[in-house]
């Protein structure tokens, strides 16, 4: 008996592989009814963020998938 996909996590980093890769997951998502859960990865010292301001850091990615909940 196949399992049935329930999640899929998808790394981002905001190329176009990445966007490609959340359009694939979308698409898949609809078939399946899984959950997506999008990983950005920031490199808080480098970028010199207080946590207060990576609370308010998110990609533009919440139009790129219709139909999943942010």
């Amino acid at each position: 008996m196949a399992e049935l996909i329930k999640k899929i996590l998808v790394p981002v980093d905001g190329s176009r592989a990445s966007e490609k890769a959340v359009e694939y997951a979308a698409w898949v998502a609809s078939k399946t009814g899984a959950n997506v859960t999008l990983l950005h990865v920031v490199d808080a010292d480098k970028l010199k963020l207080t946590y207060e301001a990576m609370d308010r850091f998110q990609p533009e990615w919440q139009d790129k998938i219709k139909g999943t909940e942010t």
